[in-house]
């Protein structure tokens, strides 16, 4: 998947495929599909947006 930017670099159908594995996803098939793995959010700018977003979640 490229890198989300805006949804106007997406065409319809790579919109309707993104909504289509939303669907897929949102019914629990793949609810352990991360289970044992690590992920990590590296941020190499200070961001007052993003500390208050870590800070409320």
């Amino acid at each position: 998947m490229q890198h989300l930017i805006r949804t106007d670099d997406f065409t319809i159908d790579e919109i309707e495929e993104i909504l289509a594995d939303a669907k897929t996803f949102s019914d629990g098939r793949f609810d352990r599909i991360l289970q044992d793995k690590l992920i990590i959010t590296l941020f190499f700018e200070n961001s007052t947006r993003t500390k208050s977003s870590f800070e409320i979640a």
